[in-house]
């Protein structure tokens, strides 16, 4: 359905979707290296954005939605992890996991452009008229992670907008 992966393109492009929503869909847009089983997101228990990650009871069980898992902020987050959202963390604890999952394919997501520079993948960051995101390429190229490049034009056209 090339029509349907437009349209959640589109919404990127709004972003007046919080960040679990944008989360969710460019999980979407990424392929994970021999990926053949339900993505695992873990987010950091008590972050307003990673608590929205978790499916509602009211929710269909969906086989695509991956499965979500909250840990502490600033405790080694799990083996098992394809993506990290790091909510809450403090610098020194999070540049230590950053370095820790960089050499594997874990997509890891926090907030501000500090975050990037750091060695992290997608960086949000609210704005009056909603959130944007920025991708690190050189952390998801040396990741072995391939996202859609249609979520990678997304972020050059916001940037030349500004």
């Amino acid at each position: 359905a090339v029509h349907g992966q437009t349209a959640v393109a589109d919404q990127l492009v709004v972003s007046r979707l919080d960040p679990a929503a944008l989360v969710l869909g460019i999980v979407d847009y990424t392929r994970w290296p021999g990926q053949d089983r339900t993505l695992l997101i873990c987010g950091s228990r008590g972050g307003q954005h990673s608590e929205r990650l978790a499916p509602s009871p009211s929710q269909p069980p969906s086989a695509r939605r991956p499965s979500v898992r909250l840990v502490e902020p600033d405790d080694v987050p799990p083996a098992e992890c394809d993506v990290i959202v790091f909510e809450g963390w403090s610098d020194g604890p999070m540049a230590n996991a950053l370095r820790a999952v960089g050499h594997r394919p874990t997509l890891t997501v926090g907030f501000g452009a500090a975050f990037c520079s750091d060695g992290g993948m997608v960086c949000f960051s609210a704005e009056p008229a909603g959130w944007t995101f920025e991708v690190n390429t050189d952390t998801v190229a040396r990741s072995g992670l391939r996202i859609n490049p249609r979520v990678l034009h997304l972020t050059r056209s916001r940037q030349r907008a500004s």
